[in-house]
């Protein structure tokens, strides 16, 4: 009630009495929001390290039917949890280097047979064999051919090819020169790279050559002795091609 003769109070609602609460609110959005992503992005990293670790242990036990359970139950994470495993891989000591691999390319590998999608196990195969390489260096031929040298296996624990990983130009030569006691058949890997190169049998102290009219990544391997690698890399410019991958 207003008393005669007095004035009635006029209580504005108006924008700027509602702005500040706006604005507060605002700022407690900005502070939680952070934090949620944050713990969301937390809770994710833990449930990848629960599973990891829930791999690992089967892999240990030799446990295929856990190792198949595990990626149905994580095949959204697995992409992703293959892409780390390979990063930290490259990064670690030798002997851990080797588990995190294997252990990446049994997990895509396990995604294969699951899903149909090679994609991921090809992609750790190229990786890894890159990773197996010398550095890339730009071959220089004599006489208009590249010499690789297949050599004797017992004089070296690195690749027996010499040098393994070598950068051309299209329509260049190569010509490998077996000088071990072995012959050799050499192919390149169907499932990654360039396909088309295959040799017949190179026995020792004969020559094989092969021309690239083709650019592209040519991966190779000894199908005699398959830890033996190699790479040519053929390109339109021999300085089109990246060095030290």
């Amino acid at each position: 009630m207003v008393a005669a003769g007095e004035s009635p109070t006029i209580i504005y609602i108006g924008e700027s009495k509602i702005k500040p609460d706006r604005e507060n609110e605002m700022r407690v959005k900005r502070l939680i929001v952070p934090a949620l992503i944050a713990l969301l992005a937390l809770s994710g990293a833990a449930h990848a390290e629960d599973f990891r670790k829930d791999f690992r242990e089967a892999l240990e036990a030799r446990d295929r039917d856990t190792l198949y359970s595990i990626v149905e139950e994580n095949r959204e994470n697995i992409p992703g949890e293959i892409r780390s495993l390979l990063e930290e891989a490259l990064k670690a000591l030798e002997e851990e280097k080797e588990r995190l691999l294997y252990m990446a390319e049994l997990m895509a590998s396990i995604y294969e047979d699951l899903y149909g999608n090679g994609e991921f196990l090809y992609w750790i195969r190229e990786r890894v064999f890159d990773e197996k390489l010398s550095p890339p260096v730009r071959s220089v031929p004599q006489g208009g051919v590249h010499t690789i040298e297949i050599l004797e296996s017992a004089d070296t624990s690195e690749s027996v090819f010499r040098p393994d990983n070598i950068i051309i130009k299209k329509g260049d030569t190569v010509r490998w020169v077996n000088n071990d006691t072995s012959a050799h058949l050499l192919g390149s890997i169907p499932f990654f790279g360039k396909e088309g190169l295959i040799s017949p049998f190179i026995e020792p102290g004969r020559t094989w050559e092969h021309t690239f009219g083709e650019t592209g990544e040519y991966y190779y391997v000894s199908f005699i002795q398959r830890s033996r690698i190699g790479k040519v890399n053929v390109t339109v410019f021999v300085e089109e091609a990246a060095i030290g991958r």
